[in-house]
């Protein structure tokens, strides 16, 4: 389904090749970019269901930095795209939580940062 090149993951159809050839029956086109997390662990399952129920449709995935996705949305240049956000990210789109990002950091009971908290 992914194959991985320099610059991330995408589907084993390149992008210029399928967009410039005439396919053998109609096809509809999904632009995809999501950060590497999201490429790793999220996008996969989310799109077997979609991809199995829409055959049609062919999938392209992009890995993205968060910054950039949504102004590649706002242009057409894209889909969805999985990113982390914080807030507010545009007119006219809209967001939903997929999960609870657990970030933390750890250090030795020790440190001296541990000792001002």
């Amino acid at each position: 389904m992914f194959s991985s090149n320099r610059w991330g993951f995408s589907s084993s159809i390149a992008p210029d090749r399928a967009r410039n050839s005439a396919p053998l029956a109609p096809r509809s086109y999904l632009h995809v970019g999501a950060i590497t997390t999201a490429i790793l662990e999220i996008v996969p399952p989310l799109l077997d269901e979609p991809k199995q129920a829409h055959p049609d449709v062919t999938v392209f995935v992009n890995e993205i930095d968060s910054v950039d996705a949504v102004p590649a949305l706002e242009a057409g240049e894209l889909d969805l795209v999985f990113v982390r956000v914080d807030g507010e990210v545009g007119n006219g789109i809209l967001t939903m939580p997929l999960a609870d990002d657990r970030l933390g950091v750890a250090l030795p009971k020790d440190h001296r940062s541990v000792a001002a908290a």
